[in-house]
């Protein structure tokens, strides 16, 4: 089993442990490119308790449930996650929009994503930091699917961007 595989399952374990507090910091972030509908369909799966203490500790905010944010919180958010998350497609960057969140089960939140993509998908340019600045130890896995193939990489505060190709032949 090679290394990638093998830190997916690590972390994807330690992800869906049960509400114990926690102490390592990641999240899984999935990209689906949909050549068919053009989309980005990015989804981001990280701990509510880190969510929480973002919005406290960067923002002075404390939300009261985060699938009820308010609309200043849900724009904070926002955002937030405008600088945090960057994607190009063969060397242009994609706007992201930011769709909204729901609690998980096994103190998980989701947070969901979309933007714009061109058709043959060639290069990805990623660099997702959220978090990163209130953990110093956060590590942000990225899988991106495009075609029934998975491509992933894993960024820290010392690897801030990945890159990753895909042989983008319509099928």
């Amino acid at each position: 089993m090679n290394k990638a595989k093998l830190f997916f399952i690590l972390i994807a374990s330690i992800l869906c442990l049960s509400n114990i507090e926690h102490e390592y910091h990641a999240s899984i972030t999935t990209i689906e490119l949909d050549t068919e509908e053009r989309l980005a369909k990015i989804s981001i799966q990280l701990f509510t308790d880190d969510l929480y203490n973002l919005f406290e500790k960067r923002f002075e905010v404390s939300p009261d449930k985060l699938n009820n944010l308010s609309k200043s919180e849900n724009s904070i958010l926002k955002e937030y996650l405008n600088t945090k998350i960057q994607l190009s497609i063969n060397r242009k960057p994609i706007p992201i929009t930011y769709l909204g969140l729901e609690e998980g089960k096994n103190n998980l939140v989701y947070i969901y994503l979309e933007g714009q993509i061109q058709r043959k998908p060639k290069r990805i340019d990623l660099s997702n930091t959220v978090l990163q600045d209130i953990y110093s130890d956060q590590i942000n896995t990225i899988h991106v699917k495009l075609n029934n193939v998975t491509n992933s990489v894993h960024l820290t505060s010392t690897k801030l961007k990945g890159l990753l190709f895909f042989n983008s032949e319509e099928e």
